[in-house]
């Protein structure tokens, strides 16, 4: 991820947003929601012990993550201890 390095224990993913449902209805802009709390990592900070940049993990799902724009594009940010586990 260009444009943004994180500090201490921040974690940063891509938002994985619905498109479409299940059915097909195209989901408008301004009601996407995330898909699921499993993502994959693209930085971490430098005081992270237990995740690292490339690895699929799970967020705890009552853990909003702090969104950021960076070079007109969404990247949510949590920290280490509202990861879950490593996936895989």
């Amino acid at each position: 991820m260009k444009g943004f390095t994180p500090l201490r224990d921040w974690v940063v993913f891509d938002i994985p947003r619905m498109d479409r449902t299940a059915s097909g209805i195209i989901v408008p802009e301004s009601a996407k929601i995330p898909l699921h709390n499993i993502v994959k990592v693209l930085g971490v900070g430098p005081k992270c012990e237990t995740v690292q940049e490339g690895q699929t993990v799970l967020i705890h799902p009552s853990s909003p993550p702090l969104v950021i724009e960076v070079d007109g594009k969404d990247y949510a940010c949590v920290n280490e201890f509202q990861v879950v586990g490593i996936i895989g």
